[in-house]
């Protein structure tokens, strides 16, 4: 059942919910995702457990774009284990 705004799971919900802090604070996904945990006083840990394949996919980009991780020439990401990053 999607909501007034044609969003169907909890994970598009929590996606557009950092999207908007990241926007509203001018800031990159990584730290949107800190706030929106501060926020809602979930723990990071929690959270990287229950994060979906979508929410681990912008994170992933985010950090090769800023060039926290290395992307190998395989297509996989090299140098900290994303949970860590966070």
């Amino acid at each position: 059942m999607k909501d007034e705004l044609g969003i169907g799971s909890r994970s598009e919900k929590v996606v557009l919910e950092i999207m908007r802090i990241a926007d509203r604070l001018a800031c990159d996904v990584f730290e949107a995702t800190l706030m929106f945990c501060e926020e809602n006083e979930i723990e990071i840990e929690e959270f990287i457990e229950c994060m979906d394949h979508h929410i681990f996919e912008i994170l992933k980009i985010t950090a090769i774009e800023n060039r926290m991780v290395r992307k190998k020439h395989s297509g996989d990401i090299h140098q900290l284990p994303l949970s860590n990053a966070l």
